[in-house]
């Protein structure tokens, strides 16, 4: 006996469905990774050189790019993106930019704090567009 075939609108409406049932767990998500992005810093102020914690701030802001697209932050999603090319670019042996990995981490809290999940609305296009092109002036690509 073969299994009907599978209708593509039926699984995105499922899809979709259970997002939104999971909907109310989106910011504690967020902030759990929030929180080790943020742990993940302040290992750095121990020692600004510190290979790991510098993989370990990536590691985790890569993880709320990912995240944010799930929650429906894509503000979220574009800032953990310019965060994570500030981080990739860094030359080894060199203090990273700790004043511009703060104003992203920074966004990151005002963004889900003042539930500014949409990218292209003010406040949080400012403050996206002002760190991205910060990080570009970098010569960040």
């Amino acid at each position: 006996m073969s299994n009907p075939p599978l209708d593509p609108q039926d699984l995105i409406a499922k899809a979709e469905a259970a997002l939104a049932a999971l909907s109310d767990q989106f910011g504690p998500w967020l902030q759990g990774e929030l929180t080790k992005l943020e742990a993940a810093r302040a290992d750095l102020d121990l020692d600004p050189l510190d290979v790991s914690a510098l993989d370990a701030l990536h590691h985790h802001a890569h993880d709320l790019k990912g995240l944010g697209t799930t929650c429906q932050f894509a503000s979220i999603t574009r800032l953990a993106a310019s965060l994570c090319h500030l981080v990739a670019a860094h030359l080894p042996g060199h203090p990273p930019r700790l004043d511009l990995i703060d104003a992203h981490i920074q966004a990151i809290k005002i963004v889900l704090t003042e539930n500014l999940g949409n990218a292209d609305q003010d406040p949080a296009r400012t403050m996206i567009e002002a760190l991205e092109r910060a990080v570009e002036d970098l010569g960040v690509p």
